[in-house]
């Protein structure tokens, strides 16, 4: 196991555990509340863990934005 996945999985655990917290929130407020722990990172990174472990927000969004 490289560093990377190595430190992606403490990361994993951070955010699951953020989730479950409050789950309306998304990337980029994991990624507030990541920073507010020490553990600086970019959104792309978060947005990137979140989508392979299908950690999504919880709210739902309107029928006509997901049309476009």
């Amino acid at each position: 196991m490289c560093d990377r996945d190595w430190s992606d999985a403490h990361v994993i655990n951070e955010i699951r555990s953020i989730s479950k917290k409050d789950s309306t929130f998304g990337y980029r407020l994991i990624t507030d509340e990541l920073k507010e722990a020490h553990a600086v990172m970019g959104e792309n990174r978060v947005h990137r863990l979140c989508r392979e472990n299908m950690l999504y927000s919880s709210i739902n969004r309107s029928k006509r934005a997901l049309q476009t």
